[in-house]
């Protein structure tokens, strides 16, 4: 099930998840929906599990995208709000890393010492299926930029993926 928001992004409900990633989150994501499905049938509210999110082609894609520097990313998060960006970082799954060395600490994503060097990364289950070879090495990436706090709107019980574990800045990678 794919619903467009009124930025133009998809996300994905629960009942697309593919089953490696439906193993590693079970418990979180059936407290949270025991917990908000009682308070829905209270408040008669339609809630969601998200779990991925990325741009409409016609809202961002690579020729659109403007080239910006993680760095720039990173320092000024609020000026690329919603711009569709192409950028480079370190990979592992799910952000890109300024620094290599950062990749290799122990819990990286949750990491405070590495917050201000990653970007968290959303996409297709396909196209982190694409960007798994890729971990450890440098890798370009074209999305659209937003926060982990906008993820939590429209009534999402649960966010899964980058911004479950961490907050701050990610991207929606663009469908290709």
């Amino acid at each position: 099930m794919r619903e467009a928001d009124k930025t133009g992004c998809r996300h994905h409900a629960l009942s697309s998840l593919g089953s490696r990633y439906a193993l590693v989150c079970f418990f979180d994501v059936l407290s949270a929906i025991i917990c908000g499905l009682s308070q829905a049938q209270e408040n008669k509210e339609t809630l969601s599990v998200l779990y991925s999110w990325h741009p409409n082609e016609d809202v961002c894609n690579s020729s659109i995208a403007k080239c910006v520097s993680l760095d720039d990313l990173l320092s000024s998060p609020d000026e690329y709000q919603g711009k569709c960006v192409r950028t480079e970082g370190y990979y592992i799954t799910p952000a890109l890393f300024m620094r290599k060395s950062d990749l290799h600490r122990r819990l990286p994503i949750q990491n405070e010492k590495s917050a201000e060097r990653r970007l968290g990364i959303y996409a297709t289950p396909s196209q982190f299926d694409e960007l798994i070879p890729l971990e450890d090495s440098e890798v370009e990436v074209v999305g659209l930029m937003s926060n982990c706090e906008e993820l939590y709107q429209d009534n999402a019980i649960m966010v899964l993926g980058y911004c479950h574990y961490s907050l701050g800045p990610i991207i929606g990678l663009a469908i290709k």
